[in-house]
């Protein structure tokens, strides 16, 4: 069942990316998209739209999501099925959906690029769908999965790498230090999390998009593929078991650090042996290693009821 939903995922992903080239952007023939010919030559006028859309897309569904789970009338009925305890403060909340924000202009450039490419014949693509169906359809019903290695590497990299038969420092520390922490400032998941990254680590993340291009797919393939590292972000990130999109496995990487890099349905932590199913089975990875909070000095932001009883206290 992961998998069959990981694929509507994927389709779904298709499908936003679909709506945008053919209507959105192109007209019914697509045409006006800007990998067809507009992107020759560097302009403000082709590139701010594409801005303005991944800007209003990430803030409508985050922004959406989070006010459902945290502030809306139904919020109350919700917090049962809460991840991790307690309310993301309000310096957390700002915090995600600034650096979402210009994760965002991160996807913008990286858009552009590829669409520059494409119509300057530097990035070889299919003029239609109807070119190599069987290409399209796989990439459309199995892009999360085909892209999902991708992730995981860049994920593992940005943390401690522990190899003993390295030397000097641990490369994976530095890394971590200066580009992955930021994203763990957020100990308490939200939807604006899920992209919350220092620029150089959304440009890695998003790179995702040119994993197609070497088979010469349509270019809403590549939008497609960065469209769906948005939503598995933002919804993975969202913090509650119910409605549904909450992703337990992954909050045991948020609370522990140290484990749980990539999705639990693909296995590549189990076949690294990162795999933690239950937060008392991270330790075990590590043997009698100090991990999480005890390695690290990420400083992460409060919880509400925490700077409540802080101040409470103070006064």
């Amino acid at each position: 069942m992961d998998h069959l939903r990981t694929c509507l995922g994927s389709l779904r992903s298709f499908l936003l990316a679909y709506l945008a080239v053919f209507h959105l952007h192109g007209g019914q023939d697509g045409w006006g998209y800007p990998a067809f010919g507009a992107a020759a030559t560097w302009s403000w006028t082709w590139i701010w739209p594409l801005l303005l859309r991944n800007l209003l897309a990430a803030w409508l569904i985050c922004g959406f999501w989070d006010w459902l789970m945290y502030f809306s009338p139904l919020a109350p009925r919700f917090l049962p099925y809460k991840l991790t305890p307690g309310v993301p403060s309000w310096a957390q909340m700002k915090h995600d959906a600034w650096w979402t924000s210009v994760g965002m202009m991160c996807a913008t450039l990286l858009e552009s690029l590829y669409c520059w490419g494409a119509a300057t014949g530097r990035l070889a693509h299919a003029a239609t769908l109807g070119e190599a169906p069987a290409t399209h359809l796989l990439w459309a019903v199995a892009m999360t999965h085909l892209r999902e290695p991708h992730d995981y590497l860049r994920h593992r990299l940005l943390h401690p790498w522990r190899k003993d038969w390295l030397p000097g420092p641990d490369p994976g520390r530095f890394l971590y230090k200066h580009i992955h922490k930021l994203h763990h400032k957020s100990y308490n998941t939200t939807a604006f999390l899920g992209t919350s990254f220092h620029p150089v680590e959304n440009m890695i993340f998003l790179s995702a998009g040119f994993l197609a291009v070497p088979f010469g797919v349509h270019p809403v393939i590549p939008l497609a593929l960065m469209v769906d590292c948005g939503f598995a972000a933002w919804l993975g990130h969202g913090g509650f078991l119910f409605p549904g999109t909450g992703d337990y496995y992954h909050s045991i990487h948020h609370t522990h650090f140290d484990c749980n890099y990539g999705t639990m349905n693909i296995g590549l932590d189990w076949l690294f042996g990162t795999f933690a199913a239950r937060e008392e089975e991270a330790k075990a990875i590590w043997k009698k290693r100090r991990i999480g909070m005890e390695d690290n000095d990420t400083t992460v932001f409060c919880n509400k009821d925490q700077e409540g009883q802080e101040k409470d206290a103070r006064e």
